[in-house]
């Protein structure tokens, strides 16, 4: 998948998630009025850190680009894996 259109549909992919996530998790009462500020000052690092991120990109191949994407992703697999494993004890 092209750079371009990876990055849309991730971002489209995690606004829509973020909208069925926020509302059900506020009315769970795990999104609580303090976690929420802790969360939008979260965003600040997050905003400063991405025209880094994209200056990076546009200077790395496309085969290095999808490198990284497949080890972040290998990341919070096995993270996500490992989790879950140790919840069952």
């Amino acid at each position: 998948m092209e750079r371009g259109a990876f990055i849309s549909a991730i971002s489209v992919f995690f606004a829509l998630i973020s909208a069925i996530q926020i509302p059900l998790l506020m009315a769970w009462g795990v999104l609580t009025p303090m976690r929420a500020v802790l969360s939008a000052g979260a965003l600040v690092p997050l905003l400063a850190a991405m025209p880094l991120g994209a200056a990076l990109a546009r200077r790395m191949s496309r085969a290095m680009f999808d490198r990284i994407i497949l080890a972040l992703l290998t990341v919070v697999s096995l993270r996500i894996g490992v989790d879950a494993f140790l919840s069952l004890r």
